[in-house]
């Protein structure tokens, strides 16, 4: 309603977002995005369960690696995903791999602190 009363090109009415969403369902484009963007999903997820899961098993067993990892840990923990992800696509670029990379950092220290405890 907000967007008919404004008529602004940057804030488009639903009916055209549903239009918009119609036609990329319709040439294939939505569902080769939606494909991609679950692999990348898949990809971060198995990644940061498995390193997380191996530094979390070694911490609980591992008294030094528990104290060297705890500070990194924390700090990962309180950087916000958005700055997380700038950081990755300033150091490695515009990349896929940047991508996943972000993700996997920003999960990575739950999974470990959850499997250590």
């Amino acid at each position: 309603m907000l967007a008919r009363l404004l008529a602004s090109p940057l804030l488009p009415t639903a009916s055209a977002v549903f239009a918009a969403l119609a036609r990329q369902t319709l040439h294939g484009a939505l569902l080769a995005s939606l494909a991609i963007t679950l692999w990348r999903v898949v990809v971060a997820f198995v990644i940061a369960m498995l390193l997380g899961s191996a530094i979390g098993l070694a911490m609980g067993r591992y008294r030094r690696l528990d104290l060297w990892f705890d500070s990194w840990l924390t700090a990962l923990l309180n950087l916000p995903a958005v700055v997380l992800i700038v950081l990755m696509y300033v150091w490695f670029g515009l990349t896929e791999w940047a991508a996943i990379a972000a993700v996997v950092l920003n999960k990575l220290p739950s999974t470990a602190i959850t499997v250590r405890e």
